[in-house]
């Protein structure tokens, strides 16, 4: 299924594969929200913002490539029990932006972790070799960052 604006595909469990499209700028808020057969998402180069709960309850989902080489914004919840993420492929060298992420239950900063709220015991985030942060931005969890972009 094509992703090229926003619409909420949670209404279909059964997508297991999404293309979205190098045209999009903006993952709405709730756009797979509930999507529990969707394995692997790749956010393109082109989306500078991801909303709302946006993969929210995607239980099977358990990678994330991110393309953006520009800073992204997150707002709350975006990853929040998707408890099989185990991967994400983190490709610009900016951290992201949580400027909108204000509702965290995290032992750390709200702007910290709210976005990668995972249930999962540990968590491997693929980064550039230069890039300099520190693991709580991904998840509370147990995270391992592999400088290997």
């Amino acid at each position: 299924i094509d992703y090229d604006s926003f619409d909420n595909f949670g209404d279909y469990p059964n997508i297991k594969n999404v293309r979205i499209g190098n045209s999009v700028t903006s993952i709405g808020s709730y756009a797979f929200y509930g999507c529990s057969s969707l394995t692997t998402i790749t956010i393109p180069e082109s989306v500078t913002s991801i909303g709302f709960e946006a993969f929210y309850d995607c239980s099977s989902l358990t990678t994330v490539v991110i393309k953006s080489t520009n800073q992204l914004t997150f707002d709350n919840k975006v990853f929040w029990f998707c408890e099989k993420l185990s991967t994400i492929y983190f490709y610009s060298l900016i951290e992201p932006n949580y400027s909108t992420a204000t509702d965290c239950y995290c032992t750390s900063s709200p702007v910290s972790c709210a976005p990668f709220y995972c249930n999962t015991p540990s968590i491997t985030v693929y980064v550039p070799k230069d890039y300099n942060s520190t693991a709580t931005t991904f998840c509370e969890k147990s995270v391992t960052f592999k400088r290997e972009l």
